[in-house]
């Protein structure tokens, strides 16, 4: 399989839910409506998470809106039910994929040298339930 096809426009909560489950934080580059980012530390902004190291896999939230480079956004944490816009697999988990700020399932992480990081699994046909697990080390 390969990262899903999202529909940016699609994006959204599946229910009502605690606002302890949301945040709103700045981008440090374009993000899309339902993209999974990670804090950077050395600016405080949220960048579009990718496998490639330890620190850009740890995942805090997906991208409930959008915005450019400085604009503020807002996150679904974990413990959040969200239409990501794409068709998943019941019970199938679901990671960062292998391109910035992408998804796609748990199974197509095989690459060496990759920082694995689970987002969460389908709890229906269009949801996916948060549930981020970083590895924080390698595929080796």
């Amino acid at each position: 399989m390969a990262d899903l096809t999202q529909t940016p426009a699609n994006v959204g909560l599946k229910a009502q839910i605690s606002k302890n489950l949301l945040l709103v934080g700045q981008f440090g580059e374009t993000v899309a409506n339902g993209q999974p980012v990670y804090l950077k530390a050395a600016d405080g902004k949220y960048w579009l998470a990718t496998p490639d190291t330890a620190a850009e896999a740890a995942c805090v939230g997906i991208s409930l809106t959008g915005g450019a480079a400085d604009d503020w956004g807002i996150l679904a944490l974990p413990g959040a039910s969200v239409d990501l816009g794409a068709t998943l697999v019941v019970a199938e988990v679901y990671a960062i994929g292998s391109t910035d700020g992408k998804i796609a399932p748990e199974a197509d992480l095989t690459t060496t040298g990759k920082f694995p990081c689970i987002l969460g699994y389908a709890s229906a046909a269009d949801t996916l339930v948060i549930n981020i697990q970083a590895a924080g080390v390698a595929i080796p």
